[in-house]
């Protein structure tokens, strides 16, 4: 069970007067994702992933990876298991986030994992990331968080280390098969690294 927010219940993030949030936080809301948000979530992971990664994945590789990620059948299970997160900018879903209890392989870092991050390209470096960030470690009440990034992101890995997350050590890129196949870079927050057998990058 991922373990969503509360029991049934809908909450909202108000969002802080944060320098790291910019210029659609005034009109933004974050909430809780409701079922009938999925096709608009589907989208927003469809063309912010696009866009990512047009460049390094073959055309027939990328359509297979939306399909199996973003379907509207797909989108919709994740909402009803786990903690997802959108922001609602005039009632039009511009990004969001995936909070679930960390896999065997990322639970050596912390309990919960970030597992998503996704704002539409048209909205990014306007403070949307940035205010699911910090939603996201309310939903969990700060607690341990980890996540993994693409090692070429260094828009991704500035954000997350304004935020207290360190580099940690790497993962297997969890889709095996694709061409853009390079270990994923992974960060942690709030966590205690004893026994982990890796340090912070500095």
């Amino acid at each position: 069970m991922g373990g969503r927010v509360g029991s049934g219940q809908r909450c909202c993030w108000p969002l802080n007067a944060d320098p790291l949030c910019g210029r659609l936080t005034h009109m933004m809301k974050i909430r809780e994702a409701l079922p009938a948000d999925a096709p608009a979530i589907g989208r927003v992971g469809r063309d912010s992933y696009a866009t990512a990664f047009r460049d390094s994945m073959q055309p027939r590789e990328l359509s297979q990876m939306l399909d199996q990620e973003y379907s509207d059948g797909v989108v919709s299970a994740l909402i009803s298991s786990e903690c997802v997160l959108v922001a609602d900018v005039d009632a039009e879903v511009v990004g969001f986030a995936v909070i679930a209890q960390s896999d065997h392989e990322m639970a050596r870092w912390a309990p919960w994992e970030l597992r998503k991050l996704y704002v539409h390209p048209k909205c990014q470096n306007q403070g949307v990331g940035a205010a699911l960030i910090e939603a996201s470690l309310s939903a969990r009440a700060n607690s341990d968080l980890v996540l993994d990034v693409w090692k070429e992101n260094l828009g991704a890995q500035r954000l997350y280390e304004r935020f207290g997350f360190s580099h940690v050590g790497a993962r297997a890129n969890p889709n095996p098969g694709i061409s853009n196949s390079d270990p994923e870079l992974v960060m942690v927050r709030g966590c205690s690294l004893t026994g982990s057998g890796k340090s912070p990058a500095a």
